[in-house]
């Protein structure tokens, strides 16, 4: 028969015809070489399609070892006490949030020494749980840190509560005001505003612990004022350098504050000096930062990283001190020690309050505690005190008297209420008047200068002398002191 491939003629013998069979053979040969043929792979992937495949499905087969049950199966997430589920259907997502709302229910218990998996209590080389036990010790050494009687660590400052004013209530220039506060004050070539410093009283309840406040009251701005002007209220902490500071050490400044003046800052800032005497190393300025005031008082604090001890060198006239700056205006010399970038002018008319200020080591503000009046005044009275009491002017009558030994030495006996830091200058004043003393027979008085002080300590003294021969032998003499330690 005919065909494409061969022409057979079908009386023919195959034996006779196989020339054309042959010829059959090749041109089926050659036609099947010209065709795409599969691959064994692909014969692999084809003999493996089961009877009844489909196309693929828009599906996830397995969800965390979970297996699809048919073709289109549904998988629920479920959250658990205090866990919210959500989805995003765009990206494809499930989202699992702890919301905090509640807390685990039986999981936490079932850890605790009464569960059924309990997690071991800490150890000095292990971490863990903490016991019942510890967690008592370790409210009771919270409170007794908060309570803890006052030193150097707790409460650095002394009269931090404003409550000890031995020099009066009320200052128009610069020197000591609060016992042991000095206000500061430099125009630099320009003209400061009147300041008047003052102790005004809080009323009940506005600050927990305080009676009173320190009160800096400004008529203006101050003109034409230089570069290196300056506004501060500060405080020398005896040994500060020595017991506070040191390589890793840190402490923590804060106080309550508030102004009228708006937009006021105030800055803070510390120094560690190293004393006087000898040859000392010089101080290192630590750098602070600064607070824009508010009208109601609020609390600001800072942590300070003191500098190394290492190499430094204390003065021999042993009155190393950490000094704490209260800056409420600076010019471009000085506003780098309060971390700012700009000046800050006495901002116009108006008060800057402060109270409770606290001076503590570590990283931490402790809450302010105030000392008794008592331990407060003896704390100031190691550093300056004077003789006579209720009322802040000298009296007439001088509240110590002395014996005329000789027409120019009285024998006076004295001993001060407290010892003090040193041996302390001494002032005599009467009535107000410096160098006075009034004769206890006649009231009479005379205005001499002293000379010297005999068997002084920083306990007190036996003997005064002075210049000339003002006195009577035999006769009494009364005065008033001021004996000063002051750093």
């Amino acid at each position: 028969m005919a065909n494409r491939f061969c022409n057979l003629n079908g009386p023919t013998p195959i034996s006779q015809d196989y020339p054309n069979i042959s010829i059959g053979f090749d041109r089926v040969a050659a036609e099947l070489d010209g065709l795409d043929t599969l691959d064994p792979a692909d014969r692999t992937k084809l003999d493996s399609v089961q009877n009844g495949a489909e196309v693929n499905q828009n599906a996830f087969a397995k969800v965390n070892n979970l297996d699809a049950g048919a073709e289109s199966d549904t998988l629920t997430v479920e959250g658990g006490t205090g866990i919210t589920v959500t989805t995003n259907p765009v990206s494809k997502k499930v989202i699992i949030t702890a919301t905090g709302a509640s807390t685990p229910g039986a999981h936490g218990s079932s850890h605790t020494e009464h569960g059924a998996d309990p997690v071991p209590n800490a150890t000095v080389t292990e971490g863990g749980l903490m016991s019942a036990a510890d967690k008592v010790e370790l409210t009771e050494l919270a409170d007794d840190i908060v309570n803890m009687p006052y030193n150097v660590y707790r409460q650095a400052i002394i009269n931090g509560n404003f409550d000890i004013w031995q020099r009066g209530t009320s200052f128009a220039s610069d020197g000591y005001t609060a016992d042991r506060w000095q206000s500061l004050n430099f125009a630099d070539g320009g003209t400061l505003p009147s300041i008047t410093r003052s102790r005004q009283q809080l009323p009940l309840g506005v600050l927990d612990g305080a009676s009173y406040y320190y009160s800096i009251s400004l008529n203006g701005a101050g003109s034409s004022l230089g570069a290196n002007r300056y506004g501060m209220l500060m405080q020398g902490i005896e040994f500060g350098a020595r017991y506070l500071c040191g390589n890793g050490k840190k402490v923590t400044v804060s106080f309550e504050a508030r102004s009228s003046i708006a937009g006021k800052r105030i800055g803070v800032t510390l120094s560690q000096n190293y004393g006087t005497g000898g040859s000392p190393s010089s101080p290192d300025n630590l750098v602070g930062t600064n607070f824009t005031l508010t009208s109601s008082f609020q609390k600001y604090s800072f942590t300070f990283d003191t500098a190394t001890l290492a190499g430094k060198t204390l003065g021999t006239n042993n009155n190393d001190a950490l000094y704490l700056y209260l800056y409420y205006a600076w010019g471009s010399v000085r506003r780098s020690f309060v971390g700012a970038t700009t000046d800050e002018t006495f901002g116009g008319a108006g008060t800057i309050e402060i109270a409770e200020v606290q001076v503590n080591a570590g990283d931490t503000a402790l809450p302010f505690q105030p000392k008794s009046k008592g331990q407060e005044e003896v704390d100031c009275l190691r550093y300056r005190w004077q003789s006579w009491t209720d009322a802040f002017l000298s009296p007439s009558v001088g509240s110590i008297s002395g014996l005329a030994l000789t027409t120019n030495a009285l024998l006076v006996n004295s001993r001060f209420p407290t010892p003090m830091r040193i041996v302390p200058t001494m002032t005599v004043t009467n009535n107000n008047v410096i160098n006075q003393f009034r004769s206890t027979s006649t009231g009479a008085v005379i205005t001499v200068t002293p000379t010297s002080y005999a068997a002084i300590s920083n306990k007190g003294f036996l003997l005064l002398s002075v210049s000339g021969t003002p006195f009577t032998v035999g006769q009494y003499y009364d005065f008033d002191l001021i004996a000063d330690a002051e750093l």
